[in-house]
């Protein structure tokens, strides 16, 4: 935690400078009505902020997952060499995440099943670019080969490491919601809940816990993806020897 948190300091606060130099020119756009909503996404200054934030998000998720490689290999890195490593990486990084994103929209429209298979089969794609220095394709196919066999292991560590997350996220809420409401009179607990919310700051509030929490969790998912890698690339190593590996 102490070594990626720099890294998601730095890279939230860039992050949300670009988030708001993007919504401050959708929202004059949204003001002059729904026709000049549409218009505005084909606007060079707004397309390249939302490319620019993928990028950073892309470069932030590689620094967090060649940091905890480090870590765990007893040679953490510094918060600017691990940035600069996930920004030179930002590129395959992008270009994974845009594939993966296509095939499983692809594969959710054809019936739930092939979305559902493609993501399993390729979840670990996003480590190889960090770890082996590998290009997109190289990090489809190395993820694939690794999953093959342990689809229904590897796809449960990821949904539980998911349901964690997702877990602290509603208690993180409901604990903000329960401080915040223990704080009004009685009469406001049966005002509007729209009026209820704006006049406490509601909204305000549970904003800067999830930033927190994220800040907090960001490099949890990358650990176990990176976890997972590891322990397939063991099974596979033992496999190759005849030895066969331990059970995940």
């Amino acid at each position: 935690l102490l070594h990626c948190l720099p890294i998601v300091v730095v890279g939230l606060a860039a992050i949300l400078a670009v988030r708001l130099f993007v919504t401050e020119d959708m929202q004059q756009a949204s003001g002059s009505g729904p026709s000049a909503a549409l218009p505005a996404l084909q606007s060079p200054r707004i397309l390249l902020g939302y490319l620019l934030l993928a990028a950073l998000m892309a470069a932030m998720y590689g620094a967090l997952l060649a940091q905890i490689d480090a870590v765990a290999h007893g040679k953490p890195l510094g918060p600017g060499a691990a940035m600069g490593f996930g920004l030179r990486r930002a590129p395959v990084m992008l270009g994974v995440w845009i594939l993966l994103g296509l095939m499983v929209g692809i594969g959710l429209l054809l019936f739930i099943v092939p979305g559902v298979y493609w993501w399993g089969l390729y979840q670990l794609a996003v480590v190889p670019p960090i770890v082996e220095r590998a290009g997109v394709l190289e990090s489809f196919v190395a993820s694939a080969r690794l999953v093959r066999g342990h689809w229904w292991s590897s796809g449960s560590a990821i949904f539980v490491a998911s349901l964690i997350v997702m877990a602290l996220m509603f208690a993180v809420i409901f604990v903000v919601v329960a401080v915040t409401v223990s704080g009004v009179g009685a009469d406001a607990l049966t005002a509007d809940p729209l009026e209820l919310i704006e006049k406490t700051g509601l909204a305000r509030r549970i904003s800067w816990a999830m930033l927190l929490l994220n800040m907090l969790l960001a490099g949890f998912l990358p650990a176990v993806l990176l976890s997972l890698y590891y322990e397939l690339k063991q099974r596979d190593a033992n496999a190759a020897a005849g030895s066969g590996g331990q059970r995940l």
